[in-house]
């Protein structure tokens, strides 16, 4: 009997329950930063403003999240693919009916749908609704990782008690190849030398703390480049990459990447993608498939 390693992608959930903290935001320049650094990313939208698949560009007449979870549509058939980024499965308006959704299956509905697509990726980023419900609920229950963004402000405090109570929900009755973990909390709008954020900072490492994870050690500065990078539908990265909005979210990235490797047992495959398609096949196959810890299958040969 031969044991194989199915891997996975690693599957990473922005979410926060109040509003104008950065979350979509983060979760595009995370899931662009990862591809930026040679892995294949898929970003989900599961968010129904569909700000992070107006920033993408996406299609409208695409099949999205919301077909998906109220049609059967299959992940793979609703995937976008672009030039210079990251594979989109976008959201809209529509989802808000599947968030009127009620009963215990109707959480894993986005979880099953993307087992048959997990092992052609490395990371998949979501971008959640500012409230923990139906969609919200689905996104985790997809997830190995949580990544709180929280302005420095005295209601951010409050809302990360109430999350973690939500997180620890789904930690208790998940799926079993599921193992959730706050990967961090993200310090966003950041205005360096100023009290309030300051001292704001040091009561969030505090709660960080008393729920079991950390703040990131990079903050996201307040910065002109951000907002203009949205208003140009691209990441902060592509848009001024040596602005302090680019260099913070770099920074990030890098500490994201770093926590995961260590998660898994250090190493992060990276399947093939098209624009290394001129590389050496054979070392892009041993590549994808490095053995980690994750999800196993049995096969007798």
């Amino acid at each position: 009997m031969i044991k194989w390693v199915k891997i996975l992608s690693k599957n990473i959930s922005i979410v926060n329950e109040k509003g104008g903290c950065g979350k979509t935001t983060t979760a595009y320049n995370l899931a662009q930063g990862l591809y930026l650094q040679g892995y294949k990313v898929l970003g989900i939208d599961m968010d129904s403003q569909g700000n992070f698949s107006s920033t993408w560009g996406s299609n409208p007449e695409c099949i999205g999240a919301f077909d998906i979870l109220m049609h059967g549509e299959t992940a793979k058939d609703a995937i976008q693919e672009g030039e210079g980024k990251f594979d989109l499965i976008s959201g809209d308006r529509f989802l808000k009916d599947f968030a009127a959704k009620t009963g215990f299956d109707v959480n894993f509905m986005l979880h099953d749908a993307l087992l048959p697509i997990e092992p052609e990726y490395d990371f998949i980023i979501i971008d959640t609704p500012p409230a923990v419900a139906t969609l919200t609920t689905n996104a985790m229950m997809s997830s190995h990782y949580v990544i709180i963004p929280a302005a420095p402000e005295s209601y951010s405090v409050d809302g990360l008690v109430q999350l973690n109570e939500s997180i620890h929900a789904i930690q208790l009755h998940g799926v079993s190849d599921r193992k959730l973990r706050i990967l961090g909390i993200l310090l966003t709008r950041y205005r360096k030398g100023t009290r309030l954020a300051g001292d704001m900072a040091e009561i969030i490492k505090v709660v960080a703390e008393k729920i079991g994870t950390r703040v990131f050690e990079r903050v996201i500065r307040e910065n002109m480049a951000i907002k203009e990078a949205q208003a140009a539908k691209k990441s902060v990265l592509d848009y001024q990459k040596y602005s302090n909005g680019a260099t913070d979210y770099r920074a990030f990235v890098t500490e994201v990447l770093a926590d995961v490797r260590e998660d898994c047992g250090g190493q992060i495959r990276k399947v093939k993608t098209k624009k290394k398609a001129g590389e050496d096949a054979e070392a892009e196959e041993a590549a994808a498939r490095v053995i980690q810890p994750e999800q196993t299958e049995e096969v007798n040969d």
